[in-house]
Order: C-alpha cells, then structure tokens, then sequence
C-alpha cells in the first residue's frame, strides 16, 4: 500500500490513518460487548430458537416498520366515517305544525321523492335542482363513509407505500362531495318561493325555502355529512 500525502505535505501512515478515523477513541483494553454472562446466554438463546426460521431485515420497532397512521388517527377516522356511513338512517328535518311535531330521516325523505318532485315541479327550478342534489349527496357522502371503512380495516399491510397510497386518495376524494355541499348551500342561500307554503302549515317554512328556514328545520344528520366529510378531507391533506 503507498503512502497518502497530508495537507502539509508530510507522508501520513497507516498507523496515522487508523488513528484519524477513530481507532484510538478508546484506547487500551477494550470493555466487553456483553453486560453479564446472562444477557449472553439470552441472546443465544433466542439465536436457536429462531434457527431456520426467516427473520425479517428490518426490526419491528422501526420506523420503516411503523404503521401509516397513528392509532389516535385511526380512531377518529373510524368514528366519522362510520357516522358518514350512517347519517341517512338519523333524523335529517324535523317540522312543527300546530302542537304536533314531526320528523323525518334521511332514508324517509329519499324513498319519498316520488311524491315530493311533482309538488317541487308547480315552483321554481332551483327547488327540484337542489331537492335531487340533496338525496345524491346524502347517498354519496354514506358510500363514502363505508368505503373508507372498508379501506381502513382492509388487512392490507399499515407499512406499504400502496395501502398510504390509496388511504390518501380516498380520503382526498372526500373533496368532491364537499364541493356538492357547497353547491346546495349556495342554490339555497336566497330564498327560493314554495308553492302553497301556506297550506302546509309548517312553522319552519313559513314561504321560502332558504338557509334560514333549513337550520330551522335541520336536524343532526343533515348536518353530520358535511362536517365528517371535512374530518376524512384534511387528514388525506396531512398523509
């Protein structure tokens, strides 16, 4: 082996090479590895008793090895989610008329569409617009809500770039039924005529149907898709 130069200029040896990077940290004897003779003993004998057996190259407690999300995450996912998943099922309207009040869920109000869009029809078309709108978004925001469900507990392997992968994307998807509340609220922001509101003797629609007369009369679950949807939206922003 030849000899290096210095910066001086002088020739370093390997001795001086050796010392440099550190083999004369600690010099004279060197301590033993092990801190007892038991904790080699048990060392080796976790050595037999994996013998033959595949031991993965990375440990357990790693970070490469830690889970996509933390389990605080997941709880929370899961909760608004499955609340997502069930939000057509909880009361969505509740109406007063006279001493007697009523209620409908959110399933009532779309089984009833028959027989509400002809009523909807004799007004204007921003009611039968934003009627529709309403039902697909109630029933889109539920199938969101049971897909991440199903992604969130699919078996697939926490680790993996691909389970983050589409974890992110679904839950970034939770933007475009955002995008369709936004759009309801604002068909509704300006009162819109109800034809014969008068007849119906509802205290909450007293003519027009509007933001107003909708949180008079909105119950938990109109209100629940909108706020869970925004839960699964920025914790996709955060992945």
């Amino acid at each position: 082996m030849g000899q290096d130069r210095t910066a001086n200029g002088s020739d370093s040896t390997a001795e001086d090479r050796f010392r440099y990077i550190g083999f004369d940290v600690y010099p004279g004897r060197i301590r033993e590895f092990w801190r007892s003779d038991s904790e080699r003993q048990s060392y080796l004998a976790r050595v037999k008793e994996t013998a033959g057996r595949f031991i993965p190259l990375s440990r357990s407690n790693s970070f490469v090895s830690s889970s996509a999300i933390s389990l605080t995450e997941r709880i929370i996912l899961t909760v608004s989610s499955l609340l997502l998943f069930v939000s057509p099922v909880l009361p969505w309207f509740s109406f007063t008329r006279g001493n007697e009040t009523f209620g409908y869920s959110g399933i009532s109000v779309a089984l009833g569409t028959g027989s509400i869009m002809p009523y909807l029809s004799m007004g204007s078309g921003v009611l039968t617009v934003s009627f529709i709108l309403l039902v697909a978004l109630m029933l889109l925001s539920s199938v969101f809500g049971l897909a991440t469900l199903i992604l969130l507990y699919s078996g697939a392997s926490e680790t993996s770039d691909a389970y983050l992968g589409r974890l992110r994307r679904m839950l970034i998807w939770h933007y475009l039924p955002i995008l369709g509340w936004v759009v309801f609220f604002s068909l509704t922001a300006a009162p819109t005529q109800i034809p014969f509101a008068g007849s119906l003797g509802l205290a909450q629609l007293e003519s027009s149907l509007s933001i107003a007369s909708l949180s008079a009369s909105a119950s938990v679950g109109f209100w629940l898709p909108f706020a869970t949807l925004w839960v699964g939206a920025i914790k996709g922003n955060d992945l």
